[in-house]
C-alpha cells in the first residue's frame, strides 16, 4: 500500500460543521481503499490505514539526525501522537494554546509566543558558540 499521501478536508468556513463533518465521512466510507480520518482544528486528514503517524515520524526523523533533543510545537489533536511520547530528554514537546486535553509537557499562549522560543534558541546557541 502507498502510504505516502495524505489529504485534508478543510471546514472552518462551513456554516453547519457537524453537517460537513458527516459529509466527509461518507465520502471517505465511498471510497474503494479503505482509510481513516483524523479529526483537527475544523480539518479532517484522510490517511491510509496503516500510516505512520507524527509520532512515528519524528523518532525517524530525530533518529536519523545527529540531534540529542527533538523540539516539538504543536496546536491541534494531530500533534498529540507527538505529545504522548514520554521521552524526557530526548522530545521537548509543546502545545500552543493552553489545553487540559494534552500530553504535551510544555505550552505556549499563541502563535506570537514561538517567536520569542525561536529567538532565545539562537541567543543561547550564538552564546553557546563564542563561550
Amino acid at each position: 500500500m502507498n502510504k505516502r499521501y495524505s489529504l485534508a478536508v478543510h471546514y472552518r468556513g462551513a456554516r453547519r460543521k457537524a453537517e460537513a463533518c458527516a459529509a466527509i465521512d461518507r465520502a471517505v466510507a465511498a471510497l474503494s481503499r479503505a482509510m481513516r480520518v483524523i479529526p483537527g482544528k475544523f480539518v479532517a486528514n484522510v490517511i491510509p490505514f496503516g500510516a505512520r503517524n507524527k509520532g512515528d515520524m519524528l523518532l525517524e526523523l530525530r533518529d536519523q539526525e545527529p540531534a540529542d533533543v527533538a523540539l516539538y510545537v504543536g496546536d491541534d489533536v494531530n500533534d498529540e501522537n507527538v505529545f504522548v511520547l514520554d521521552q524526557p530528554g530526548r522530545i521537548l514537546s509543546m502545545r500552543v494554546g493552553r489545553t487540559t486535553k494534552t500530553a504535551a509537557r510544555f505550552y505556549l499562549r499563541d502563535q506570537g509566543e514561538i517567536d520569542g522560543l525561536l529567538a532565545w534558541m539562537v541567543k543561547l546557541r550564538t552564546q553557546r558558540a563564542f563561550a
